[in-house]
Formats: C-alpha cells, sequence, structure tokens
C-alpha cells in the first residue's frame, strides 16, 4: 500500500480543477480534482488547507503529460479536518 505524506496546498485554479501542494520539504506536487477523495459534490482545495496524500513519480523532464515540469504527481489527495459542508467551496 502506497505511503502517505502530508503537504499544504499552495494554489488551487478551480476553473481548470488543478493546482500545486507543496509536499512536506517544500518540495511542489500537481494534483487534479480527480484524485480528491472523502468530498461530495464538486471537489476543490482551498490554498492554505493541510492534506494527506500519496504520489505517482513522473519524469520532471517529460513531454506530453498531465504535468510537465513536475517529479511528483497525486495519485490521491485526503484533506485533512474538513468538513462536508466545506467541500462545497
Amino acid at each position: 500500500m502506497p505511503k502517505l505524506v502530508t503537504g499544504t496546498v499552495e494554489s488551487w485554479d478551480s476553473d481548470r480543477g488543478c493546482g500545486v501542494i507543496m509536499m512536506d520539504g517544500n518540495i511542489p506536487v500537481w494534483s487534479h480534482y480527480s484524485t480528491i477523495r472523502g468530498v461530495t459534490g464538486f471537489a476543490n482545495l482551498t490554498p492554505g488547507e493541510q492534506v494527506a496524500m500519496t504520489l505517482i513519480s513522473r519524469d520532471p523532464l517529460a513531454k506530453n503529460t498531465e504535468a510537465p515540469g513536475f517529479a511528483w504527481i497525486t495519485a490521491d489527495v485526503y484533506p485533512i479536518d474538513r468538513t462536508k459542508d466545506d467541500s462545497y467551496d
């Protein structure tokens, strides 16, 4: 089973449904709304929000990927301490 790591949402583009999470250790991780787990309705993250996540390693120089330039992308993201009511923000 993949290991969960923690991080903080650095930026999130609600229109595009993607953003950057800074993994502990100041490592940027690209994330897509489809990987957000444990929420109902529109899956969205908020800058400053704490998350736990599993990761997929990517070649940072790869072309034609969803997130060129990122060594890591999220496989699953679990917002920490979120109530169901905030999942619609």
